[in-house]
């Protein structure tokens, strides 16, 4: 598919018309940073602008916070960074930079005092209550696109084809302030498509690539509309035209539509074409020092797990990855990502971390709070354990677990087509037999 030429702004589908107010095409209101120094300003600028696209110059952040410890609003997005990594070493960063801004707090405007009180349940676990004070704040500051951008990664936290719904309600109300930004309009793009709002959501993923050309959320989005709508052979060549700007988004989006691109492959049956990703992946991916962040790791064993129920087995693949799992296997926090360690560490044959895994679990299951009811305590668990016992060959154990939680697939965290991967899951269960 050829890549639409830039237009003049328009009225989207499903999108308001008049632009209003003075909005900040970086993301954060002109009034948060008032006062702060110039190195300040430019820094967190560049950071809103760069998480708005998941770009590659998030990290800006972390220089200037550490030139300027004082800065209350520099670290505020240093916590939010950290919080985006999905593991307990950004969790434990994170409560550093969010000790530090309210003890500045004196300091913030109304903007990061409620940004504040919206990242400490966030930092917390309750996701669920971050949400509804982030959508507090997108609707209090229409001028700000960053509150959207975190709402939307707080929506794939609780299960993002089931918060679908309220994070498109959110962009339509933003639509009327940035009728024609890249990012909104590719965040709007990806809530239409996971409401089922197909072609909706193809249109307006074309018009954020119109606005701008390089723009690797907007490609996702089409990745997800080709695997929704059955358009795959359109879908693989729209994206493998893509491809090459992928380059210059952030290492943790590029993995991710490369994934998407061997799912693309996978529904088309070259389960071949799939392992090629996978090899460019774990050639480019794998860190020669350190561990792998979460989003890489997660994408790797979902790929490696969807081709292994195809029949195409990876144990190589599970030794290489076990290293980077980390303290990620006791400390697991969404079901989401557990169910992806568990996978790992029960093809691995790792049996006492499974253990620990499940042990971290039950802790969360069992721990006080709104967040628990929601996720671990009705069904998250048991999707870990039973995912761990089909990893481990416990075929009987698997599906004694598994079938009931049916219904709960999606309430742990994830999209709607990494979640895929459980009801598929289910699915070659019963090819198996459950005996």
């Amino acid at each position: 598919m050829s890549e639409p030429s830039p237009q003049p702004a328009t009225t989207h589908p499903a999108e308001g018309s008049a632009p209003a107010g003075s909005p900040e095409q970086d993301g954060l209101p002109a009034d948060f940073l008032r006062g702060a120094s110039a190195a300040a300003q430019s820094a967190a600028r560049q950071f809103s602008a760069e998480l708005l696209c998941f770009g590659p110059g998030v990290e800006v952040i972390l220089a200037a916070v550490a030139a300027e410890p004082d800065e209350p609003r520099l670290q505020l997005l240093a916590a939010i960074l950290q919080l985006y990594a999905l593991d307990p070493a950004g969790q434990r960063q994170a409560s550093v930079h969010l000790a530090a801004a309210k003890a500045a707090s004196g300091c913030l405007d109304r903007f990061g005092r409620e940004l504040l009180e919206a990242l400490s349940p966030w930092q917390a676990g309750e996701y669920g209550l971050a949400l509804l004070r982030l959508e507090l704040l997108c609707v209090s500051h229409r001028e700000a696109l960053l509150p959207l951008k975190l709402i939307e990664w707080l929506c794939f936290c609780r299960g993002q084809e089931l918060h679908g719904p309220r994070l498109l309600e959110r962009s339509q109300q933003l639509a009327q302030v940035f009728p024609d930004h890249p990012d909104r309009l590719a965040i709007g793009s990806f809530a239409l498509e996971l409401c089922g709002c197909l072609e909706e959501a193809r249109a307006l993923a074309e018009a954020a690539i119109a606005a701008r050309p390089d723009n690797a959320w907007a490609d996702h989005t089409l990745s997800h509309w080709a695997l929704r709508s059955g358009r795959l052979e359109e879908g693989l060549c729209q994206q493998q035209g893509r491809c090459h700007t992928w380059v210059r988004t952030s290492a943790g989006l590029r993995v991710h539509n490369l994934w998407h691109l061997a799912l693309l492959h996978l529904a088309l049956g070259d389960g071949l074409a799939a392992e090629a990703v996978l090899d460019e992946l774990l050639a480019g991916a794998l860190p020669e020092h350190g561990l792998l962040p979460t989003g890489e790791l997660i994408d790797l064993i979902a790929l490696g797990w969807r081709l292994e129920l195809v029949g195409r087995r990876q144990e190589n693949l599970w030794e290489r990855l076990r290293p980077h799992l980390g303290e990620r296997s006791s400390e697991p926090l969404l079901p989401f990502l557990a169910v992806h360690y568990a996978w790992l560490l029960g093809r691995s044959g790792d049996q006492p971390a499974l253990a620990k895994l499940l042990a971290g679990g039950e802790r969360l299951a069992g721990a006080p709070g709104l967040e628990t009811s929601w996720s671990w305590a009705s069904g998250g668990l048991e999707l870990v354990r039973g995912v761990g016992a089909a990893a481990a060959g416990r075929r009987g154990e698997a599906c004694a677990v598994l079938v009931p939680q049916g219904g709960r697939l999606r309430f742990g965290g994830g999209s709607d087509a990494q979640v895929q991967v459980l009801s598929q899951t289910l699915d070659w269960l019963e090819r198996q037999g459950c005996a």
